[in-house]
């Protein structure tokens, strides 16, 4: 690799005219000093620059031979592979002290998101010009340049959207290229049209819609068996006014798709786009920014956001040696990769759709969660191929510094915990020195609203959808710390995520054991019917309301305990993540580890026991020396209630515990091992 960085840079002492093969042309439609003038502290105004980037891509550069059809575009006069994109850029209005940093925000699907996450901005939109889109000002206060430029080819056709303009790629002899796509749909209503593009963007049209490679199949569930629905039943069409006319971009039935089936469409299309020049254009514009003197946003640093999708593709860039410019120059220096978990995605190759995600419940199968995961080269234990991320950098030296942050919903739904284990997930996996991994626990994929909308609130429950958990406030000072590695070479705080090594044997057993479909296993005894009486109130109505006991009315007693449970949030805040199927993962109740723990030490709780449920001999002592039960009764409801509005998380105090205890176990019949307490 180092050899052919050489070899290329000493062509290019003899060939300058090769310095503008990259970006070649800007063109500036507007450039204003935003908010009246408004200074941001030291840094002063800022100013806004809207326009268009060209690019001309060599497809002879060695370092963008990776680039999928590049050499099947049609080339330009000088043999290069043209797009161009549009671009909007926020700068100071006088140059930054010490050299200029740029925050490149990588675009999900068009939009811009870095002003509301990293500035508080209580207002999103394309074209950021009130006051309400800059929020606290943060990045301008730190003296950010804040570029966002098109990648995506196929983003809706919608005014604002950043979009790469790629070339369509042809056969050698310059006849149309034909493949298979497909297209795929979680319906949740009644519909009798569906779009063949993911989320309302730019579909691949069928080529010959009435041919034998076309078809339609509907499943009850993602692994369940697909069945073919007959031609007669559908066609390539949409309603438009009251009829319904031919289009090769959605497909139309009658009858209409049924509500909880999953539909899949392949078929055949032609004219695919060089989608990989989406990560040689992120490339090539901080690059043009940090080298180019002529530049109008001259830094001189870069470094990258992306949220999602966008983490998923600045992955996929590292993983494809992106990060070398056609020069053999580093290009970006800082990656904040966010909320991306293990992803990558459909961002290099034929018929690409970038936007699919292979969600959880929809666009299934797409390349997203592939091997490798770790940047450290590993072995796949199952396909017995060796890669990793950083296993295809042209140069070493042109790694890029990166965080990684994700949520509680990325170990759940993304395969986070791969970014940092070995494949079969049982050893941790030692980071580089240019790599930092933050877990956000207990946080989803994005911030909640607080308060939380009255339509939220689900049916018949105190409870909302979403999760307002505020995490932004660790990217701001995730932000500032990038920016201090980056320019000063300052290190980040370390890395804080649950690790294999932190966890104790039962958990890990329990963990395997969850891998393999089974259920953890259990010491404890459950006998089905018992109910909760004798307990005290508050700690009888958690328990059965999270169904670890059963009561008259409450139903069966679920055989693993719920993920709602405050104890995750608890095992969470400490580093730990939830394991699906470790009974400690859903949480565990104060009460009851108290219980057992003070059971063994304290006598004195039989005593008070005696004096609420006296027997006949207790009853005929009271005539010599009356007891005073009603102070007793008091001291117990005090020393023996769960602290805590109501909630099971909080503990059982006193010396009334290890009765509480036993009156559980006697209700329950389990001991406090299933509910999570296991040492």
């Amino acid at each position: 690799m180092s050899r052919i960085r050489a070899v290329w840079l000493g062509l290019l002492l003899f060939a300058p005219a090769i310095a503008s093969a990259e970006v070649v042309r800007v063109e500036i439609e507007s450039r204003e000093v935003i908010l009246d003038g408004r200074s941001f502290g030291v840094i002063g105004p800022y100013e806004k620059i809207v326009g268009v980037i060209y690019f001309a891509f060599d497809p002879d550069n060695p370092y963008n031979a990776r680039i999928v059809d590049l050499a099947l575009a049609p080339r330009n006069a000088d043999g290069r592979v043209e797009a161009w994109a549009n671009f909007t850029v926020l700068r100071p209005v006088n140059p930054v002290p010490g050299g200029g940093v740029a925050l490149i925000e990588v675009s999900n699907r068009g939009g811009k998101a870095s002003l509301r996450y990293l500035n508080r901005a209580s207002a999103g939109g394309f074209d950021p010009t009130d006051p309400e889109h800059f929020g606290d000002g943060l990045l301008m206060r730190l003296g950010l340049t804040v570029i966002w430029v098109g990648w995506q080819w196929d983003v809706p056709l919608q005014e604002g959207r950043l979009r790469l303009h790629v070339p369509v790629a042809v056969g050698e002899e310059g006849e149309p290229i034909v493949g298979m796509v497909r297209a795929d749909w979680t319906v949740d209503r009644p519909t009798q049209v569906l779009d063949l593009a993911h989320r309302n963007h730019v579909a691949y049209p069928v080529y010959g819609p009435d041919g034998p490679r076309v078809v339609l199949t509907e499943r009850d569930g993602r692994m369940a068996e697909r069945r073919i629905v007959p031609r007669s039943q559908w066609r390539f069409a949409r309603i438009e006014g009251d009829g319904v006319v031919t289009d090769p971009t959605r497909i139309y039935m009658e009858s209409g798709f049924t509500p909880g089936k999953i539909y899949e469409l392949v078929y055949p299309s032609k004219d695919p786009r060089v989608v990989g020049l989406g990560p040689a254009a992120i490339r090539d514009v901080i690059s043009y920014a940090k080298y180019d003197p002529s530049s109008p946003f001259p830094v001189d640093y870069g470094i990258a956001i992306g949220i999602s999708q966008t983490g998923r593709f600045l992955r996929h860039y590292t993983y494809q040696g992106f990060n070398t410019d056609e020069q053999g120059r580093k290009a970006l220096d800082g990656l904040m990769i966010h909320t991306a978990g293990a992803g990558r995605g459909s961002f290099n190759h034929r018929f690409a759709q970038p936007s699919r995600d292979a969600h959880r419940y929809s666009a299934f199968f797409y390349p997203t969660d592939i091997f490798p995961f770790t940047s450290r080269t590993q072995t796949d234990w199952q396909t017995g191929r060796t890669d990793g991320l950083f296993a295809h950098a042209f140069n070493e030296e042109d790694l890029p510094k990166i965080f990684y942050t994700n949520t509680g919903y990325e170990y759940w739904g993304r395969a986070a915990a791969l970014i940092h284990t070995s494949v079969d997930g049982e050893s941790d996996i030692e980071l580089y020195p240019n790599e930092r991994i933050y877990h956000l626990a207990s946080g989803q994929h994005f911030v909640g609203r607080y308060p939380p909308p009255d339509n939220s609130r689900l049916a018949d429950s105190g409870a909302y959808r979403g999760n307002p958990l505020d995490f932004l406030v660790t990217m701001r000072a995730l932000l500032v710390r990038m920016m201090e590695w980056v320019k000063e070479d300052a290190a980040p705080p370390p890395s804080a995520y649950p690790t294999i090594a932190g966890l104790s044997h039962h958990r890990r057993r329990n963990a395997r054991a969850t891998r393999r479909g089974q259920l953890p296993r259990s010491s404890g005894r459950r006998v089905p019917g018992r109910r909760t009486r004798g307990l005290p109130r508050r700690l009888r109505t958690a328990l059965v309301e999270r169904g670890h006991c059963r009561h008259r009315t409450a139903g069966p007693r679920n055989p693993l305990p719920q993920a709602g449970l405050p104890g995750r949030r608890a095992g969470q805040r400490a580093g730990r993540p939830a394991f699906r199927g470790d009974p400690r993962a859903a949480g565990h109740l104060r009460a009851l580890e108290s219980a057992d723990r003070l059971s063994r030490r304290d006598r004195r709780a039989g005593r008070l026991h005696r004096h609420l449920h006296p027997t006949g001999k207790d009853r005929s002592r009271s005539t010599g020396r009356r007891r005073s039960a009603p102070k007793h009764r008091g001291a117990l409801r005090q020393q023996g209630s769960v602290h805590g509005s109501g909630d099971a998380g909080g503990a059982v105090t006193g010396r009334t515990a290890s009765s509480v205890g036993r009156r559980l176990r006697r209700s329950c019949g389990a001991s406090v091992e299933p509910l999570g307490l296991a040492p």
